[in-house]
């Protein structure tokens, strides 16, 4: 449930705002929800975000942002030199306590900074805004709640992930998936990586949904996508399905892998952030989640077209084919038509 913040800080009053975000792809793409916000509510700010070398490429195209700073022990020096460009603001996203949270407000002396309250920020930040416990919220509605502190709240329609294509690439790749698929059919990607043990769904198991997609719906193909550290199981499924209606996939880099998501027609993922693009980039999506029921609450796919599956117990290797191909099969045939 969404938390009601006042307006705090005045945006029109001040110059520069510097976002800080230390976080994954999936937490930065949440943090590109809220600059979005912020750049179309006051278009006159001057807006820096500060985060982690690996979310580099994530804000390449991103035209909100005016200064991209990297947080990383080798660079820390270099943004100490960030308090002499006189940055009015500071909003911390971190939505859990941080020491890197505090480090942040010191070195980087920004006027005046704002943060969620902890026990990290209290009497640390200059204002700290109240925020839910992630067992009852989602992180979008915990993100609003600070955007309506800084004078930009959003309808419950716009709390979306927020990415950004390389200008050009998705009519590219559109057009070569159209060549091999056809026009007229519908192409449902598989995720099968998650990067983490507890978030990997058996291949057996891929290999029989994929092949349920098929016998059901022959107007669909298949997409698998995958890391390179799963490349090797990606090819064994794309084997096992034995179908001419896979269509091959070589990931490259995070934005080929981004505008692989946006011209399909589905998406079936664990939970990671494959799952939050596709919310951003309104593509359908089924996301199969492990058990801690608080990442569920918070992290479950956003938007509208969306399901989540959660494991019965531990990882999502629990999750039986069962429960996940009535799910998808039924939003396929929406997809469909």
């Amino acid at each position: 449930m969404q938390e009601k913040t006042k307006k705090i800080i005045d945006l029109n009053n001040i110059k520069s705002l510097l976002f800080v975000r230390l976080g994954k792809l999936g937490d930065m793409m949440i943090a590109g929800w809220i600059i979005k916000n912020i750049r179309k509510a006051y278009p006159h700010l001057k807006i820096g975000l500060v985060t982690l070398p690996k979310s580099r490429e994530l804000f390449r195209y991103n035209p909100d942002i005016n200064r991209l700073k990297l947080w990383s022990p080798v660079l820390l020096p270099a943004l100490m030199l960030e308090r002499f460009s006189g940055w009015d603001l500071l909003v911390d996203l971190n939505d859990e306590p941080s020491s890197r949270s505090v480090l942040a407000q010191k070195l980087l002396g920004a006027k005046q900074s704002i943060a969620f309250h902890n026990q990290k920020t209290a009497g640390v930040f200059d204002v700290t805004v109240p925020i839910a416990s992630r067992e009852k919220s989602h992180v979008l509605d915990r993100m609003a709640v600070m955007a309506a502190a800084l004078g930009a709240p959003a309808g419950k329609a716009g709390l979306v992930p927020c990415v950004y294509l390389k200008p050009g690439l998705k009519e590219e790749m559109l057009a070569a998936q159209q060549k091999a698929a056809g026009h007229k059919n519908k192409v449902i990607a598989l995720n099968i990586s998650a990067g983490h043990a507890s978030r990997y769904w058996q291949t057996e198991k891929w290999q029989a949904l994929a092949r349920a997609l098929l016998k059901k719906y022959p107007g669909v193909w298949i997409k698998v996508l995958n890391s390179p550290a799963d490349t090797k199981d990606a090819k064994a499924l794309i084997k096992g399905i034995g179908s001419p209606r896979v269509l091959p996939y070589h990931r490259k880099n995070l934005h080929e892998f981004l505008a692989e998501i946006a011209i399909s027609d589905m998406l079936v993922s664990p939970d990671t952030s494959a799952v939050h693009a596709a919310c951003g980039l309104g593509v359908p999506v089924t996301g199969l989640y492990p058990e801690p029921y608080w990442n569920f609450v918070s992290w479950k796919p956003s938007g509208k077209n969306t399901a989540a599956i959660r494991s019965p117990k531990d990882g999502v290797g629990n999750i039986g084919f069962d429960q996940v191909s009535k799910v998808v099969l039924k939003m396929a045939q929406k997809c469909v038509g």
